[in-house]
């Protein structure tokens, strides 16, 4: 027996059992959580035929979204770049020309924020572009997860005979 859990939000609920079960996934067990959230339990028996298949498609329902922690990376990175030139420009331009500091702190840290921009608006539009899309890669998993059903429903009762 496989095992998975999820934490939802009360709102989503219904919808993670109804798309967990088009998987064979039983809910087993719900917790209601102090804030509305719950924690659903599920289990699913690994031994099924089409195991893999369902695997596979399952795989699918999930986004592929650019990495969260490259976003943050740049923008920590940034922000201790320009706060090193601070740093340096404010306590050290007596002793210091401050032109190799701009170039050496200053200009990486602009790069790397235009960059973090970059990388923001694009998650974002992978998200969005998701998200609009859903119906249809919802109807088109159902379909191919129902004809993967019957068409193992029908080798088992061809086997029986």
């Amino acid at each position: 027996m496989e095992k998975s859990q999820r934490k939802v939000n009360s709102f989503s609920v219904n919808r993670t059992v109804y798309l967990m079960g088009l998987f064979d996934w039983e809910l087993t067990k719900e917790e209601k959580l102090n804030n509305g959230d719950s924690v659903l339990c599920f289990s699913r028996d690994n031994e099924t035929p089409y195991y893999q298949q369902l695997v596979e498609i399952e795989k699918e329902m999930e986004p592929k979204l650019i990495p969260m922690w490259i976003f943050i990376a740049a923008v920590s990175l940034s922000f201790i770049t320009f706060t090193i030139y601070l740093i340096l420009f404010l306590f050290m331009r007596d002793n210091f020309p401050t032109i190799p500091y701009f170039f050496a702190f200053c200009v990486p840290g602009m790069l790397l924020l235009f960059s973090s921009t970059v990388i923001f608006y694009y998650r974002s539009k992978q998200v969005l572009t998701f998200i609009k899309n859903e119906p249809e890669r919802l109807k088109d998993i159902q379909t191919r997860v129902y004809e993967l059903k019957a068409k193992y429903g029908k080798e088992e009762k061809k086997n029986q005979n």
